[in-house]
């Protein structure tokens, strides 16, 4: 925990799409590198089909990962561990490959991509996507960490945060497309 103490925790997973919550997770692990494959599952489960792109943040970056994502053919972007360490290496013509080739090949190959229009375009949807949706949740849902204790419980607590977030973005939403209509 932070400032060093121990106590319960649980790590919440969410996936989103137009701030709309469509897969959620509540799990023990500490790291999310391991939370990546059951999260695409909750995702395929909850809106049956399979993901198109995803984008994550550098908690997510691993070898397993990325092969993964490859084997199931999903548009990926996940900037590695030390993706802006190796990003200026690679401009100062410094970068030196870990031993770990084909790790090493995942790694540059997530670099290039990220690099490019759509890599780019498809990291900052996340700032405007998902980031907004744990915003609101915490500060204007006042849900910073859940009341109940046991897993079930909290699993539950946590669905229940994200369809009052969800009812409240689709009222939003209609909200401004019945404007829409009424001014066109």
């Amino acid at each position: 925990m932070k400032e060093g103490y121990l106590g319960l925790a649980y790590n919440l997973q969410m996936a989103t799409e137009n701030q709309i919550i469509v897969g959620y997770g509540v799990y023990q692990n500490r790291t999310n590198y391991h939370l990546l494959k059951p999260m695409v599952q909750e995702v395929e489960m909850s809106t049956k089909r399979k993901p198109e792109k995803i984008t994550a943040d550098k908690g997510y970056g691993s070898q397993k990962n990325y092969e993964y994502m490859e084997r199931r053919g999903i548009k990926t972007a996940i900037p590695h561990q030390n993706y802006d360490f190796y990003r200026i290496a690679g401009k100062k013509r410094t970068y030196k490959k870990s031993k770990n080739l084909p790790y090493e090949s995942l790694k540059l190959k997530m670099m290039n991509f990220l690099e490019t229009k759509e890599g780019k375009s498809l990291s900052e949807k996340r700032k405007y996507d998902l980031e907004p949706t744990f915003g609101d949740i915490k500060q204007n849902m006042g849900f910073r960490k859940p009341l109940l204790r046991i897993k079930p419980k909290v699993n539950i607590e946590v669905g229940l945060v994200a369809i009052a977030h969800n009812i409240k973005k689709i009222k939003y939403f209609l909200q401004v497309n019945q404007m829409t209509f009424q001014l066109a």
